[in-house]
């Protein structure tokens, strides 16, 4: 599902509302997947709406709660340092965006580009 996303943490720490209206949403599509081991081993992935393969925000041993306004996620996020690994509690607010219905436009061609077309055949 295409999204727009939010992180509501920052190495831990919540972030205040005013740095909340100053960011700007993430946006990719949003993958979820449970792990057959341990007790809560969903797996949450924001990856990039293009053809990039790594993730903007992976979230382990996630809970998903799913609201009128959007998705809250929240689980661990792994920030790697070197060969460090630090853990920290993430939360994630995410809300589907819209598909555009399609819509399909006739342009008709340029009288000339007809006249042209029409000396030519005669």
């Amino acid at each position: 599902m295409l999204v727009n996303a939010l992180r509501l943490r920052q190495h831990g720490l919540k972030l205040p509302r005013d740095a909340l209206r100053q960011e700007i949403p993430l946006v990719g599509e949003l993958r979820y997947e449970d792990q057959p081991h341990g007790r809560s081993s969903m797996v949450c992935l924001l990856m990039p709406a293009g053809t990039s393969t790594d993730p903007l925000v992976q979230l382990f041993a996630c809970r998903i709660r799913i609201e009128a306004r959007g998705i809250l996620i929240k689980g661990v996020e792994y920030v790697w340092q070197r060969k460090r690994r630090d853990s920290y509690p993430q939360a994630l607010w995410a809300w589907p965006i819209p598909r555009e219905p399609m819509t399909i436009r006739v342009i008709p061609p340029d009288t000339s580009v007809m006249d042209d077309l029409r000396e030519a055949m005669e």
